[in-house]
């Protein structure tokens, strides 16, 4: 890996010590590599530099070989934009620990009689724990609400920020519903925008932190929560491809602002 793309990808991570957070064993890096296998974990791609992204799965490992191969996605419009490029950056939740890593030399081949994608196996991985995880902020250009269950209806609550573990949510609670810290919000409905839909999905939060309340019949709060359970497979996919598109709107801004 070039130095340039070792920088592009510090500042990628939002690091600022990458050996922090480096896979230095071939071995660790195969099991890694192998439970996405198992698991059928979706991965990202990204090219950075130009915030592009496409969605696919690793279908094989192969450490002794040094080569990797991803699913080939027949409705991605980048497929070719990323051929193009040296090298790739591969990004994949396993477990809420977020896994990045650089393999060079696409190409397109047949693996096991499928469409694939073929790459040396990555020489770099790095592993980021749920706790150092970025919260992204929501736009509010585009408002994200979460909607949650209470005396028979729907609280309307806006949504600030989020990142795969959870979400900080805000609004005016009823006094009533005595909002405090452990306290579990099951049934809720999470609602964000992928493409030009609206998309609905159901979440278990546990709320981590909470303001103090003001005085009234209505209590203006916010509260960090984290996710009680996965996501359905469906739902994970889109929920993520939320948080990737805004990733993409975040390091965009980065750019524009240096």
């Amino acid at each position: 890996m070039t130095l340039t793309n070792a920088m592009t990808l510090k500042n990628y991570l939002h690091l600022s010590e990458e050996s922090e957070f480096l896979v230095a064993s071939k071995a660790e890096r195969t099991a890694f590599l192998r439970t996405l296998v198992e698991n059928r974990t979706l991965v990202t791609v990204y090219d950075p530099p130009h915030d592009a992204m496409m969605m696919s799965m690793l279908v094989a490992a192969e450490p002794a070989d040094n080569r990797i191969f991803l699913d080939a996605p027949v409705d991605s419009p980048n497929v070719e934009r990323f051929l193009s490029l040296t090298a790739w950056h591969l990004v994949a939740f396993p477990d809420n620990i977020r896994l990045q890593m650089v393999a060079a030399a696409p190409r397109r081949v047949v693996y096991q009689s499928k469409p694939t994608f073929m790459l040396e196996f990555p020489a770099r991985m790095w592993r980021v724990q749920r706790r150092e995880f970025h919260r992204l902020d929501v736009p509010l250009s585009a408002p994200v609400r979460l909607h949650m269950p209470w005396s028979g209806a729907r609280l309307p609550l806006q949504v600030r920020n989020m990142s795969l573990a959870g979400l900080c949510i805000a609004g005016e609670f009823p006094v009533q519903a005595n909002i405090r810290e452990g306290q579990h919000l099951n049934g809720c409905d999470l609602q964000f925008p992928v493409g030009a839909q609206t998309v609905s999905i159901t979440a278990d939060l546990e709320i981590r932190s909470c303001h103090p309340a003001a005085q009234g019949a209505l209590a203006a709060r916010t509260a960090g929560c984290r996710f009680l359970s996965p996501f359905p497979p469906s739902s994970q996919k889109l929920f993520q491809r939320y948080l990737n598109a805004l990733e993409c709107d975040y390091l965009a801004r980065r750019r524009q602002a240096r």
